[in-house]
């Protein structure tokens, strides 16, 4: 699969918010001390600052205090993923540590959600698509799950979900980064909508998107064929009625 159809959607700031707004339960825990809590402040302080390596040391110390902490195991995860391009043994690692994350707390949708999006980058559409509707279903009211969705869907060439999944997400948060933009074009070009296309490509031109102009190009190559089908499964007309038998 091309790299302008591996959807990845930009979540570093939320899941970093996200993060901050459950300290208040981490350090609340039962076996948990200030040190705990220290670290998993110093971690989150190290990924704001864009040094995941540090991140990740003060997280895997936090772990050694409660290994079972699913905040602590996704926020360890998410580090590896975030260095070095999340690549080679920083892949193995962060996929282990969404899966502990998700083994301690089978609610904790983010964890989910980021398995869902290293599965579209390695071209797993269908097993991406299994793990954002599950994101989905855990989070109904957060966007990132659906535009997850609606990417997978895309690119698995399941149209029917990925337009009401991207309906679904743009009713919640309108599409606000380059690849939220992107997939949201191809969606509505893919499914005749070539008005709210060109307008989601608009966006991605005035922003100097370096894939707008090849987003453009699969627009058109999308309408085209969205027209062409459209005129292969009209019915056809009905034959002309047999002249009357002359007797």
């Amino acid at each position: 699969m091309s790299q302008f159809y591996r959807f990845k959607i930009s979540l570093c700031a939320g899941l970093l918010l996200l993060a901050s707004g459950m300290q208040a339960s981490f350090a609340s825990a039962p076996n948990e001390g200030r040190s705990g809590k220290a670290l998993m402040t110093e971690g989150l302080a190290a990924l704001r600052a864009g040094h995941p390596d540090d991140a990740n040391i003060a997280f895997n110390r936090a772990l050694k205090t409660d290994p079972r902490d699913p905040l602590l195991n996704f926020l360890n995860a998410f580090a590896y993923e975030s260095g070095a391009g999340g690549a080679g043994e920083r892949q193995d690692l962060s996929r282990i540590g969404y899966r502990l994350a998700l083994q301690f707390d089978p609610n904790f949708w983010p964890a989910t959600l980021q398995l869902g999006n290293q599965a579209l980058r390695s071209g797993d559409g269908a097993n991406a698509k299994l793990l954002f509707a599950s994101a989905a279903m855990l989070a109904p009211e957060r966007a990132a799950p659906f535009y997850g969705l609606a990417a997978a869907s895309y690119s698995t060439a399941d149209l029917a979900t990925a337009r009401a999944a991207l309906e679904r997400a743009t009713t919640l948060e309108a599409p606000n980064t380059p690849d939220r933009i992107r997939i949201a074009a191809l969606v509505r070009a893919a499914t005749g909508d070539a008005a709210g296309a060109h307008v989601m490509l608009a966006s991605l031109s005035a922003a100097h998107d370096p894939a707008a102009a090849f987003t453009a190009s699969r627009i058109d190559t999308l309408g085209r064929n969205y027209v062409q089908l459209a005129a292969a499964s009209e019915p056809a007309s009905a034959p002309p009625a047999p002249p009357a038998q002359v007797l």
